[in-house]
């Protein structure tokens, strides 16, 4: 079966859909976010790590902490939090094995995987996070 990304990455999507625009200009706490979006906190707060890892966001820790953007959300790709997430090979995967794509061997939906993958990339490269943080409010 296919599967575009990882769990990981599907809860980063679902969180940072659930954080306000005024939660980007002052800072968001993984647990209130986890509680609004119905999300396992101590997973999510790996899943964030990682993003503060690649400078997605910052952390900051004890009283008043919590997470910001690095940047303007508006600048930050979705592809950037997939990729932060799944790493850089996240797309390449063949499609019918559960292998990675080695274009050696070509599978029959080999050149159509190629098409789309290649729309997906540019698509989620192109769409800032601040349009999921606009359609989550």
């Amino acid at each position: 079966m296919l599967r575009l990304y990882s769990k990981g990455c599907e809860h980063a999507i679902q969180a940072l859909m659930t954080i306000s625009r005024e939660e980007c200009r002052r800072g968001f706490s993984a647990r209130l976010i986890c509680r609004r979006a119905g999300l396992p906190e101590f997973f999510t707060r790996k899943v964030f790590q990682a993003l503060v890892k690649s400078r997605v966001l910052t952390a900051k820790r004890g009283p008043g902490g919590g997470y910001r953007f690095s940047k303007d959300p508006g600048k930050v790709s979705i592809l950037s939090v997939v990729y932060a997430i799944d790493g850089r090979n996240a797309f390449d995967k063949c499609v019918v094995q559960d292998n990675k794509c080695d274009h050696k061997g070509r599978c029959s939906l080999h050149p159509m995987w190629m098409k789309t993958k290649a729309s997906l990339i540019r698509q989620l490269g192109s769409r800032p996070v601040a349009g999921l943080i606009e359609e989550g409010a």
